[in-house]
């Protein structure tokens, strides 16, 4: 009653006068916020990502915003008995958790420890030591996916080489809860379930996709490079391993919200690309995508100009980006922006490597090497190739660094258009 007696003593007049002042503060800020909203909305979904930025030799990882300020730059912790860093990291989805390899400097089987860290708290929250015998890991390319937040695993893999017994390599992988330090699964090359199904010339499987019910991975082979590789399914709670209907490549691209994946293959049936002097042509003629929701794998788009080289989702996977290049090996390789349908939007000089790509909601963002360490977005959902350099680092030599992950805060779309086949041999 004293509050409602204190506010009836000041009177209609002063009433009136503080609404007034609180109508125009707020017009006031309704106007900044139309103001500061009135661009384009692919500029506001620009807004929606961060570029992690990782160099291995130093250890260094700086996270980047889309106007090019530096959100974080840290070096990752390495203990007094290790060197060297793993040539990639991976960031959990949260963008939470780093883990990474720390090894020393021994010529054969050096010793390798993998670490788990908290950049909330920033500390080292695991570690964990990988068998005498083990050679490469799953650190050892880029793209692994072995985070399990909702249970706090980390799953990855080693190759194991005792050059002492004359035994030919093998593999291991494993889960590590990363709260408690301890191995909750194990899985390796001469285990009864995988000798069945996997790949017997397989010498380290890398890990594309995980879940509570277990990881989707393909294996490097011996005797291809890991190109088309097939791809396996290690279910936990069966403890079983089985052969999925589709192969992956290193020139593929995994839509982890739908599983897609998209890759390039040669299709005798469509035409062989043109080859150089005789020699077989790099890459392939024909994109083909393998998806969860389809019966099979097909091919959505084929070119008789160039050799597909790479091939990448943009967009948050509404689009597919080509990258090619001419058999003369004279003209500078393409980016060819495609629809789901094969159908080409528009076309432009390449300006990086394809493994530095990664998509945003509304293009992609592209890390290269120009006279020094690049990155640049590249606007696509205007039907275009619009390109707005975002940070640099001009001290940097050749291959001083990688764009580890992308992270988009925008949502995934609730649906995405049909793939449209094309018909082949």
């Amino acid at each position: 009653m004293l509050k409602l007696f204190n506010i009836q003593s000041l009177g209609i007049e002063v009433i009136k006068k503080t609404m007034l002042k609180r109508l125009l503060l707020v017009s006031v800020l309704l106007t900044l916020l139309t103001i500061g909203l009135s661009p384009t909305r692919a500029q506001e979904v620009d807004n929606n990502w961060t570029a992690w930025i990782y160099r291995h030799q130093i250890g260094t990882v700086t996270v980047i915003d889309p106007n090019g300020a530096i959100l974080d730059d840290f070096v990752l912790p390495i203990g007094p008995a290790f060197l060297l860093y793993s040539r990639n990291i991976v960031v959990s989805p949260s963008g939470r958790f780093i883990a990474y390899m720390v090894s020393d400097t021994a010529e054969t089987n050096p010793n390798q420890q993998l670490i788990i860290y908290d950049l909330s708290s920033g500390i080292t929250i695991a570690q964990h030591n990988t068998p005498s015998t083990a050679g490469w890991t799953s650190f050892s390319h880029p793209d692994s996916a072995g985070f399990i937040e909702s249970q706090s695993l980390f799953a990855f893999s080693y190759e194991l080489v005792d050059f002492t017994s004359g035994e030919p390599p093998s593999w291991e992988m494993i889960t590590l809860d990363y709260n408690s330090g301890v191995v909750t699964n194990i899985i390796n090359q001469r285990n009864p379930i995988a000798e069945i199904t996997v790949n017997e010339f397989s010498v380290l499987p890398l890990i594309r996709q995980s879940s509570a019910d277990g990881v989707t991975f393909v294996t490097l082979v011996s005797d291809n490079g890991g190109q088309n590789a097939p791809a396996y399914t290690w279910d936990f709670n069966a403890g079983t391993i089985n052969l999925t209907d589709y192969h992956q490549s290193g020139n593929s691209d995994l839509l982890r919200t739908t599983g897609d994946v998209i890759q390039s293959s040669l299709d005798d049936g469509l035409g062989i690309a043109p080859t150089q002097d005789g020699i077989a042509p790099y890459g392939g003629n024909i994109i083909q995508v393998y998806s969860p929701a389809n019966a099979g794998i097909f091919p959505f788009y084929h070119t008789e100009a160039r050799f597909i080289i790479d091939t990448d989702f943009v967009e948050f996977g509404n689009r597919v980006l080509s990258t090619e290049i001419d058999p003369s090996g004279i003209v500078a390789p393409q980016w060819v922006l495609l629809e789901r349908d094969g159908t080409t939007v528009a076309q432009t000089t390449a300006v990086a490597q394809p493994s530095q790509i990664k998509f945003t909601a509304d293009g992609f963002v592209v890390f290269n090497y120009n006279e020094g360490l690049r990155l640049t977005h590249i606007h696509t959902n205007n039907n275009g190739f619009e390109q707005r350099p975002i940070w640099s680092d001009l001290t940097s030599g050749i291959g001083g660094g990688q764009l580890a992950y992308v992270q988009n805060f925008a949502f995934a779309p609730p649906s995405y258009a049909d793939w449209v086949a094309i018909s082949g041999g």
